[in-house]
């Protein structure tokens, strides 16, 4: 999967997602779902109840769910191979960790300075990487 900056922005949204669409994905799979047809095998129509489990609503769901687990895992894996220590860390900091820019700032120890790791660590390496 191409890394994007879209990709790195939904990374936060899409790791939170991905366990209350685990509990829908439970809650749909013991939904029990009935419909009424009509049974002409006698000749005459007969109303019939059928009951099951709602495919639809679960089969949707588990599409988005595995949708968005290959995204986590694929910018995962992305961050995981930056080689320089310093850039992995401030991008694990900030997706990964959901930290602001000051406290990344003051853990590197730029504490005065909260752009700087994101203009000249972050802008920089995904200029450098032609990510946008």
């Amino acid at each position: 999967m191409k890394i994007t900056r879209e990709l790195l922005n939904d990374y936060r949204r899409n790791k939170s997602t991905i366990p209350f669409l685990e509990a829908e994905l439970r809650a749909s799979a013991e939904e029990v779902v009935s419909d009424t047809v009509k049974d002409y095998r006698s000749g005459f129509p007969h109303t019939r109840v059928i009951t099951g489990v709602g495919t639809d609503q679960y089969d949707k769901c588990r599409a988005r769910l595995r949708k968005k687990r290959q995204q986590v895992a694929a910018v995962d894996s992305w961050i995981e191979s930056i080689e320089d220590d310093r850039t992995r860390m401030v991008f694990d900091l900030f997706y990964r960790q959901g930290r602001t820019w000051r406290a990344i700032a003051a853990s590197i120890g730029y504490s005065g300075n909260e752009d700087y790791p994101r203009v000249v660590i972050r802008d920089r390496y995904l200029k450098s990487r032609k990510i946008r």
